[in-house]
């Protein structure tokens, strides 16, 4: 075995353990936001005032791992910012996909892609605004209203 392929087989092993640990991580995560949102709910429900959680707080949305721009990249701007949305949950914050959209390469005009993102969410028809910035991604599940309109006419008698 020659030093590059021990230095080889050392890799591999080192990006085993460090998925391993991604995963565990990755779960306790995952299990902190679920007590924080069960503690959250639970002052909710003793405060009289309904307890929200200030959203620029760091606790009140926990991080997640940022998504990889090569993931997006040669993707249409719509596709993006929905492959975004999913790896957020759901959620699309405007002003991180921006960041990554440019990153990515997928515009041509760094001066007005806020525009053009804000244009681009609005018409397709596939996020609800839920605050400032701030969109929900809407089920692709739900059925579509067809384009066209069946009319059901009866035969007509003689």
């Amino acid at each position: 075995m020659t030093h590059n392929d021990a230095t080889y087989s050392d890799l591999i092993a080192l990006r085993s353990a460090l998925e391993v640990k991604h995963s565990e991580l990755q779960s306790q995560l995952e299990s902190a936001a679920q007590d924080l949102k069960s503690v959250s709910r639970t002052l909710a429900l003793l405060d009289e005032s309904h307890f929200k959680p200030d959203p620029s707080s760091e606790l009140a949305s926990p991080t997640v791992a940022p998504i990889d721009t090569l993931s997006v990249e040669g993707l249409s701007q719509i596709d993006a910012l929905v492959k975004i949305a999913q790896h957020g949950g759901g959620r699309l914050n405007l002003s991180e996909a921006r960041r990554i959209i440019v990153q990515a390469g997928l515009t041509s005009s760094k001066k007005n892609i806020s525009n053009i993102l804000f244009n681009v969410v609005n018409r397709s028809g596939r996020f609800k605004r839920i605050e400032p910035g701030i969109y929900e991604l809407i089920e692709e599940n739900k059925p579509q209203r067809p384009l066209i309109r069946a009319h059901y006419f009866p035969p007509m008698e003689p």
